[in-house]
């Protein structure tokens, strides 16, 4: 919960809403709208038009937010 609640980890995406996901999706959001953390200078999530920005962390961990087209 402290991790999320300062923006220093992502809550798993899994649809399940076992444990206590509701609770640190809701502090993550708190986060991310304060912009601490990783959310503070990070272009997260990413556009997934922006196709250079998505080359640039190929191989690495990136947030992805678009719609599914193919």
């Amino acid at each position: 919960e402290l991790l999320v609640g300062e923006g220093l980890a992502v809550v798993d995406s899994g649809v399940r809403d076992g444990l206590c996901r509701p609770a640190l999706l809701s502090l993550e959001a708190k986060a991310r709208s304060r912009r601490h953390g990783l959310w503070a200078e990070s272009p997260w999530p990413l556009r997934a038009e922006d196709a250079a920005a998505l080359a640039s962390y190929s191989g690495r961990f990136a947030l992805v937010e678009g719609r599914v087209v193919s």
